[in-house]
This record gives C-alpha cells, structure tokens and sequence, in this order.
C-alpha cells in the first residue's frame, strides 16, 4: 500500500473533525435506511467536459482544471458500468485510523477494494495533496469568508449591483451572473467534478469555495474532496455520480468486466462542449467568434470626437498617437503570453491523452519525440 498523507499535511487539510473517534463518523439509523435500496436507485448521468471544444479567446477555464490537475478526469469519457457501480456503493463505507487518514472500503462481484487517498488519486489519476473541500466546512486560511463578496466579485460588471440587492433579501446565487467562462466551468464542477441532483443553474456554498479555488489556483486534494463528496451522495437520496470513475476503480481492482451490462457516454448526451454555452443561456457568438452575453453585447457604433475649443495643435495629435501605440504595444505583449500559456497548456493536454490511449491499446510512446515536440513548440512560441 502506497504511504498515506503525513500528518505534517493535516494543518492544510483540516476538515475539523479529525480528532475524533472513528465509530462517531458511522451513519445514524436515519441516513442508513436511504441507503438500503441503494441497488434499486438510478445513476446520474455521467457527463464530461469537452475541452478543447473551448476556445481560449472566450474561456480560461480548460488551463484553470489543467493547473488543478484535474483536467484529464474531466475529458475521462467512455464505457461503464451500472450495476457494478450500485454493488461499490452498497458495500462503500470510508474509515479512518488513529492518524486520522481516510480509506476507502468496497466490495464489487466478490473482489475487496481497499484505496488510500493516494491509491485513490492515482487510479482516477487526480491529485492527492494540498487542500480538502468539503460540504458546510469553510477553510480556516480563507476567514474571514463572506459568500456574497466572494460571489459579487465573481459576478461580470454589468451584474454586481443587481446581484448585491438580490444577495441582501434572498441569498440565491445563479450561474448566469458569472462570466461566460466561469458560468461554463460551473457546470463542470456541478455535472463532473462534484456532481448534484438538481438545480444545475444555481451556485451552492461549496460550489462556490472550489470556483474560488481554482480562480484563485489554490493546491486541492481532490481525491478525498470526491472520494467525501462520493461518500455524501450515497447518503442521500437521489442519483449515484462518478459512474465512470467507479468503474475505473473496479477495473484497476481486478473485477472481470467482460460479461457485464455496459453503457457508452454519447457526446451528444454527455459532452459538456460550446453547443452546451449556447444552449438557453443567453450567450451568443459576436462577429469575431468570441463568447458574449447577448445582453452585454453591444455592437460598436462609430461615433465621431468633437474636437476641443480652439482646434487640435500638433503636440496634441503626438501626445494621443504616442498613448494609442503604448497601448496597443501593451494589449498586443499581453495577448501574446497568455496566447503561449493557453496553447501550451492544451498541448500538454493533447499530449497526455495520447499517452492514456497508447496505453489502454498496448503501444509505447517515445519520451524522446515528446521532448523534441516540446523543443520545437517552444522554437515556434519564442518566434511569435
């Protein structure tokens, strides 16, 4: 077994409940009965984020989750499993030890599953170290927190001041108030990452602490924020998530998958792409291809200056030339470097997947080629 998370780390991942006796964290009589009929409930249908679908000039949000760490398990699509994944939820508890280190416990078609927060990271292939986030629990490096000015400074500009007189009477905070990039990377954390039953257009409190999160580039442990998060969901009622992750975890456990009732993640049902931007949310494409609210979108009207009393002089028409090409110096350095970021970043995107298939199809890459394309890619971003 890999080693598990020091307890050096514990500051950083404080949940505030870790000092406690293990058999308190066992489920009351009430939650229990939810799970009873657990093979009997459905399954909430197993999204993915489409991500090179985005463009960079619109969205930010594909090199946020590949900063995270957590963008190869949002473009994760494929086949699973249903009735594998009721049987790992029926038999799903998480324990911890005397050093307050989590462990998963399963059992699927008569095979023990038994993963650390390390193990469980590297089988979805997700970061297991920095900070835990967890439903109702508020990090103590973040007080004081207030969820209306963090949400209000997420907000686009036309939107603050409706949604601060909102926020003071009714406390809902709704997607379509962020930017259009944020708006979208919502939907990934509220379909992928840490799935809901319902009510997709709202932002809940703990949504709202990992948009934060990752705007803010903070390290998360997303292992046990979703192995939790999945620990949560089996409590309540409703549908079971993570349907393809759960069927990674009982293929890495040895379960024979051959003879199992299977489904397929369509791209027409399941991918999150830039048809999903457009669909009823308000958000149009203006005539450069860029992203916008259609409410926001103003066409550009020429309008003519009036010159000043007395006529322009020539020093002037020098002063405003000099200001207009400092700024488009400044705009054009800019774009440039984020332009580089953005594509190098989906480069090692691109890369990475190519890696997960030559390896689910038994082939090996050469490191050696990867390096030169990386040599040459950085040729091409120095020339530009």
């Amino acid at each position: 077994m890999a080693p598990k998370v020091s307890r050096s780390a514990k500051g950083k991942n404080k949940i505030g409940e870790s000092s406690e006796d293990p058999q308190e964290h066992q489920p009351t009589v009430k939650s229990r009965r939810l799970t009873f009929n657990i093979r009997s409930r459905k399954l909430l249908q197993a999204k993915y984020g489409k991500l090179p679908d985005f463009p960079n000039h619109s969205f930010t949000f594909p090199a946020r989750l590949a900063n995270a760490g957590v963008a190869n398990f949002v473009l994760d699509h494929g086949d699973y499993y249903p009735d594998l994944v009721r049987d790992f939820y029926h038999n799903l508890r998480i324990v911890t030890d005397e050093f307050d280190d989590f462990t998963l416990l399963s059992k699927v078609s008569n095979k023990d599953i038994c993963l650390d927060v390390e193990e469980f990271g590297r089988v979805l292939g997700i970061p297991s170290q920095g900070l835990v986030l967890l439903q109702g629990n508020i990090p103590e490096d973040w007080q004081p927190y207030s969820k209306m000015d963090v949400f209000v400074d997420m907000c686009r500009p036309t939107q603050r001041d409706t949604v601060r007189q909102q926020l003071a009477t009714k406390f809902n905070m709704f997607g379509s108030s962020l930017s259009v990039s944020d708006r979208m990377l919502h939907l990934i954390i509220a379909y992928v990452l840490f799935p809901k039953n319902s009510n997709h257009s709202r932002v809940n409190e703990f949504e709202l602490m990992v948009l934060l999160a990752l705007r803010r580039g903070i390290e998360v442990n997303w292992a046990l924020s979703i192995m939790r998060h999945m620990q949560l969901m089996a409590s309540l009622k409703g549908g079971l998530p993570y349907a393809r992750a759960i069927s990674h975890i009982v293929r890495n456990a040895g379960v024979l998958l051959q003879r199992e009732p299977k489904k397929n993640m369509d791209e027409q049902e399941c991918a999150i792409t830039t048809a999903t931007a457009l669909k009823n949310t308000g958000i149009v494409t203006d005539r450069e291809g860029r992203f916008v609210y259609k409410v926001d979108f103003e066409p550009t009207v020429p309008q003519v200056p009036q010159p000043p009393e007395g006529g322009y002089t020539m020093d002037m028409m020098f002063a405003k030339l000099c200001s207009i090409q400092t700024s488009i110096d400044n705009n054009k350095r800019e774009n440039n470097y984020e332009h580089n970021l953005m594509r190098r970043q989906m480069r090692e995107i691109q890369r990475t997947q190519r890696r997960i298939l030559a390896h689910y199809e038994g082939e090996e890459g050469s490191e050696e080629e990867d390096e030169q394309e990386d040599d040459d890619e950085e040729h091409m971003d120095e020339s530009d």
